[in-house]
């Protein structure tokens, strides 16, 4: 029974890593992509 405990708690803390990576990711993409938008609509 502690086995799976720990096992569920690892999987909790892996998966909430990967979201904040990906949200991370997308709002760094978000990011450049407003940037390089806004500056082809300024030329």
């Amino acid at each position: 029974m502690i086995d799976a405990k720990c096992r569920l708690l690892v999987f909790r803390v892996q998966f909430r890593l990967f979201y904040l990576q990906a949200a991370l990711l997308y709002k760094k993409a978000a990011c450049t992509f407003s940037l390089t938008f806004y500056i082809d609509k300024s030329k």
